[in-house]
C-alpha cells in the first residue's frame, strides 16, 4: 500500500493553496485528485482512507494536506503512527497578520460574523492555530528537526523561487524547472461579501463539487468572475484595540519566529 511521505500540516493562510498547486503539478509527487485538504488524519480510520485514495505505491512521493493538523495533537500522533519518518511542512507567517487574514477570509465566505472578538472567544482554535512556539517544538520533538520544514510565507512573497527551491530540496527533489510553475499568482484573497448567505452557499457548493472531483469546473467558475460578483472590492479594517491584544497574545510566538526565521532567509 502507499505510505504518506510528507504532510503539510498548516496552519491556514500561509500560501498553502499555492504550495498545493505547485506540488500537484510536479510529476514526482502524488496528491489527492479530489480535493486539496483530504484531512485523513483527523480520524482513526486514516489507514483505510489512505489505501482508498492512493492504492498501491507507484514510486512517487505521496503527500497529504490538512490545515487543521498544526495545532491538533491527535492528528500529529496519527501521522507518527502511520510513518514516524514522515516529512512535515509548516507554513510560518507573522501570527497576528495570519489570524487577521483568516478572520477576513472566514467572514468573506459567510462562516463567521463581523463581531470578531466574540468569534475568537467562541472558537479558541483561531488563537491556538497561531501558537507557533509551542506547536513547532512539538512537531520537531516528534519527527526530528531534519524532518520538519518551515515554509517562510514572507520569503515566498519576496523571493518565491528561493522558497520553492528550499522546499523541493527538503523533499529530495533537486531538479526544478521554474518555467513550469506560476509562482506569482495570488490565491485565497479575501474581500467583503455583498451577501454573506450567498457567499456561504457558494463556498459550500464549491467544496462539494471539488469533493466530487470537479476541480476544473469550479476553477472555470472562479475564472469567469463568479467570486467577484459576490464580493466588494474592499477589505475589513480591524480596530487597533484588537490588533494590540493579538500582539500581546502572540508575543512569545513572534519572538520565536524572529529568532528562527533569520536562518531561513
Amino acid at each position: 500500500m502507499s505510505m504518506v511521505d510528507f504532510v503539510h500540516v498548516g496552519p491556514h493562510r500561509t500560501a498553502s493553496s499555492k504550495i498545493w498547486e505547485i506540488l500537484n503539478n510536479t510529476e514526482e509527487i502524488k496528491l489527492s485528485d479530489k480535493v486539496k485538504e483530504t484531512d485523513f488524519f483527523l480520524s482513526d480510520n486514516y489507514e483505510h482512507k489512505i489505501i482508498s485514495e492512493f492504492g498501491r505505491s507507484d514510486g512517487r512521493l505521496v503527500g497529504e494536506f490538512g490545515m487543521g493538523y498544526f495545532a491538533n495533537l491527535y492528528a500529529g500522533q496519527r501521522i507518527y503512527r502511520h510513518n514516524k519518518n514522515c516529512k512535515i511542512i509548516i507554513g510560518v507567517r507573522n501570527p497576528v497578520e495570519r489570524l487577521l487574514s483568516l478572520l477576513q477570509h472566514y467572514y468573506s465566505t459567510g462562516k463567521i460574523s463581523s463581531d470578531f472578538e466574540v468569534e475568537l472567544v467562541n472558537s479558541p482554535v483561531f488563537i491556538e492555530s497561531g501558537r507557533y512556539a509551542s506547536h513547532i517544538r512539538w512537531w520537531v520533538r516528534s519527527f526530528g528537526e531534519k524532518n520538519v520544514f518551515l515554509f517562510n510565507y514572507g520569503n515566498f512573497n519576496d523571493n518565491p523561487e528561493n522558497e520553492i527551491y528550499r522546499m523541493f530540496k527538503f523533499l529530495g527533489l533537486n531538479e526544478i524547472i521554474f518555467e513550469n510553475y506560476n509562482l506569482t499568482q495570488k490565491k485565497g484573497s479575501a474581500e467583503i461579501p455583498r451577501n454573506r448567505i450567498l457567499s456561504l452557499m457558494a463556498m459550500k457548493t464549491a467544496h462539494f463539487l471539488r469533493r466530487a472531483g470537479l476541480h476544473q469546473f469550479v476553477n472555470r467558475l472562479r475564472d469567469i468572475g463568479l467570486k467577484r460578483m459576490l464580493a466588494q472590492k474592499k477589505k475589513i479594517v480591524f480596530p487597533n484595540e484588537l490588533c494590540n491584544t493579538l500582539n500581546d497574545i502572540y508575543e512569545e510566538d513572534i519572538t520565536y519566529l524572529d529568532q528562527h526565521i533569520k536562518d531561513l532567509v
